[in-house]
């Protein structure tokens, strides 16, 4: 009997020494740390009001600063490269470990075939490293090939060869590649790209065929609606924009029909496109949003939210307000500056992000209607350009806010820099920011002066303002 528990005793032992070097030696061992789920746990605990979850898809459409600019709810986006949706469950479950999200927004990219295009079995390595504990080995069971679940989950079994890449003569950087990650991910794992194509081509579209949704689809639907039902979540499953063909059209079909029967919310954005705006160029790829269609989507979702399930235990957090305002600062740079043509846009953006904006508008007829008068005034500048369209207006505006106006032209001096606006045109320290050849000249700035937008506006030339047509398609 004594030996019969020294075996048991020295079993557990020994198996206690092995989660121990796998725990403590695994980090010194891999080569490309994904820190995601370390920063991720610096969060604050229960300081998130909403996650999104899913694949680069998510990460490209998804911009928790335009969220906050909207909502004024912390949000942040959990996801990786082709994320499969048995991972989406395992980041979830990870993160119900220290937050306990109102709302959970989750892309379905990854039960579509196109998303076999980027598959490949690591895409479940980087979702697991940001998993810990019972949740990673559980999360490792979900890998198709368990041999390669098995490594995944005691990676230290598969790079423990990397010891030859290790610097012992410089003990410290080797102690620095296990250091925890400090600090929060800057961009709470929104990824920004910018566009490069500026074209406005529509979103192509097909009308679905009968398409039967498959068990394992079936399977990771239901078993992710159970996690959020038993912790109070609402679910809202989407799929943000890019190039869709009959095949995904027909199996997201069938994935909507599936979510109806099961009275289960979903958005499909690619259904919305022309309803929203959004065109592959100007907005995003074939298969990624850029930053002005992330805008787009992230305003849907946080104006849905506000409506349908406004978040009603929000709390203050001190460091997410100060890592959102860095972002609001970055996204208002992107959606504000030069590359963006369309005083739409510009302007909506302008309600909401902090910005100056420099006025000048001469009288005269000028095809102003209510919506332009909506934007221009919901902007701050604070005059009525359809009862008033013949008086001058020179004004300076500062987040929504009027800093000088007149009926007449003014120089003045705003945070250092010397401004001018005059019938002339717009000058910043004596360099002028437009062309002088519109009755209304916009010039969009940073406080600091450190982007500028100048937008001119002429009579006899509709491009930006809408004429019964779109801004982009109704000529002179």
């Amino acid at each position: 009997m004594k030996s019969y528990f020294r075996i048991i005793v020295k079993t557990l032992v020994l198996l206690a020494m092995a989660v121990c070097m796998w725990q403590v030696l695994t980090p010194y061992f891999r080569l490309d740390k994904n820190e995601e789920g370390e920063l991720f746990q610096n969060i604050p605990e229960n300081s998130l009001d909403v996650i999104a979850l899913g694949s680069s898809h998510m990460q490209y459409a998804f911009n928790p600063s335009v969220f906050y600019e909207h909502t004024g709810y912390y949000s942040y986006v959990l996801g990786s490269e082709c994320q499969p949706m048995s991972m989406s469950y395992s980041l979830l479950e990870e993160a119900l470990k220290t937050q306990h999200p109102s709302i959970v927004v989750l892309d379905v990219f990854t039960l579509l075939s196109q998303s076999q295009v980027c598959y490949a079995d690591g895409m479940y390595y980087i979702a697991m490293q940001e998993t810990t504990g019972m949740t990673k080995i559980e999360a490792g069971r979900q890998v198709p090939d368990k041999e390669l679940g098995l490594q995944y989950t005691f990676d230290f079994m598969m790079n423990h060869s990397n010891w030859r890449y290790l610097d012992f003569s410089d003990p410290q950087s080797i102690l620095e590649k296990a250091r925890k990650a400090e600090g929060v991910n800057d961009t709470l794992g929104y990824v920004m790209q910018m566009p490069t194509d500026f074209r406005y081509i529509p979103l192509m579209t097909y009308e679905p065929h009968p398409y039967r949704i498959s068990d394992s689809a079936v399977a990771a639907i239901d078993r992710i609606i159970s996690l959020c039902s038993k912790n109070d979540i609402e679910l809202i499953f989407v799929k943000t924009p890019y190039t869709i063909d009959q095949e995904d059209t027909d199996q997201l079909n069938a994935i909507w029909n599936y979510l109806d029967e099961k009275n289960q919310e979903h958005i499909d954005f690619i259904a919305m496109a022309d309803e929203l705006h959004w065109f592959t160029g100007m907005d995003g790829d074939t298969w990624h949003n850029n930053a002005w269609g992330a805008n787009i989507i992230t305003k849907y979702l946080a104006d849905y939210i506000l409506e349908h399930h406004p978040v009603k235990n929000h709390t203050d957090c001190s460091i997410l307000n100060q890592v959102l305002n860095e972002g609001s600062y970055n996204t208002a740079r992107q959606l504000m500056g030069s590359e963006n043509i369309n005083v739409y846009d510009v302007l909506d953006a302008a309600a909401y992000f902090n910005c100056t904006i420099l006025v000048k508008y001469t009288s005269g007829y000028f095809p102003i209607g209510e919506y332009e008068n909506h934007l221009l005034q919901s902007a701050g500048l604070n005059h009525d350009f359809i009862s008033d369209s013949g008086q001058c207006y020179y004004a300076v505006i500062e987040n929504g806010k009027v800093i000088q106006e007149s009926e007449k032209p003014f120089d003045t001096v705003y945070e250092g820099h010397q401004i001018s606006l005059s019938d002339e045109g717009i000058l910043i320290n004596g360099n002028a920011y437009d062309d002088n050849s519109g009755v209304m000249e916009l010039v969009f700035c940073s406080k600091q002066m450190s982007w500028y937008n100048a937008i001119g506006l002429k009579p006899s030339e509709y491009g930006f303002w809408k004429k019964g047509c779109l801004s982009w398609d109704c000529g002179n």
